[in-house]
């Protein structure tokens, strides 16, 4: 007989479906009944994504597999001259943080307030997503950026902000970890297993603490960069791919 195994990278829809539109959280629904009756594995991009799949789905742990993601191999440290440009080209004259991303679940409002609370006015906000109807001075919406780009904006950002509200995994955290800058992300769902102890992890609900986050990433950088790049090493698409082969082929680790 068949052998069915799917991978689940997160269950945004169903934890929260007020960021989701509600067509989407219907078919997810029914898409994930399906998996939890039909599927005889199932992979988890992490141990967050496993536990909310046994809360929100009552699949029986021991069908569920953790197998991490890595980051995007595209993203690369790039050079100065590279970077210039790029920055040029968006506009972007001083020293910024980066932020991923502006659905919801990013958090950007708050990541917005928090910014406005840093002292150091020499320090823009650069955004990589679609730009929003109303914007504030000193933030730098880039709209959708492809990989070079990306590749430039991280390489010249004086850290990456990645407070969301809930990922799956959070790869950012790792592209930011290559790349080598310090990243400040949320202690909730997937991102503390991500980041480890190599980032500064913050409650992403609170303000004051996302901006004290952002102080303590700036003032402990060399010492952020360092853990950073060695934890990025531990993560990769081929490790990913390899075990994720074994489960198919053998239905274990």
């Amino acid at each position: 007989s068949a052998y069915n195994v799917t991978t689940i990278h997160d269950l945004a829809p169903l934890k929260y479906p007020q960021y989701t539109p509600q067509s989407i959280v219907e078919v997810h629904k029914s898409r994930l009944r399906w998996v939890a009756k039909e599927v005889d594995k199932i992979i988890a991009v992490s141990q967050s994504t496993k536990e909310d799949a046994i809360e929100l789905l009552k699949i029986n742990p021991e069908k569920i597999i953790v197998i991490p993601e890595a980051g995007d191999e595209r993203i690369k440290k790039v050079n100065q001259e590279k970077i210039n440009r790029v920055l040029n080209r968006y506009g972007i004259s001083k020293e910024y943080l980066i932020v991923i991303g502006t659905n919801p679940r990013k958090n950007l409002p708050r990541i917005l307030e928090s910014y406005k609370k840093l002292s150091n006015k020499n320090l823009e906000l650069v955004v990589v997503g679609k730009k929003p109807e109303n914007t504030e001075g000193g933030v730098i919406y880039t709209g959708f950026a492809n990989f070079n780009d990306l590749s430039a904006l991280y390489s010249g950002a004086s850290a990456l902000v990645y407070a969301s509200l809930y990922e799956g995994f959070g790869q950012p955290i790792l592209e930011g970890f290559k790349i080598g800058i310090p990243v400040v992300t949320s202690n909730v769902s997937s991102m503390p297993e991500v980041a480890g102890d190599c980032a500064i992890l913050v409650n992403p609900t609170k303000v004051d603490e996302i901006a004290q986050g952002i102080k303590d990433a700036l003032k402990n950088r060399n010492k952020l960069i360092k853990k950073g790049i060695e934890r990025a090493k531990e993560f990769s698409w081929e490790y990913t791919a390899k075990l994720t082969l074994r489960v198919y082929k053998e239905g274990a680790l």
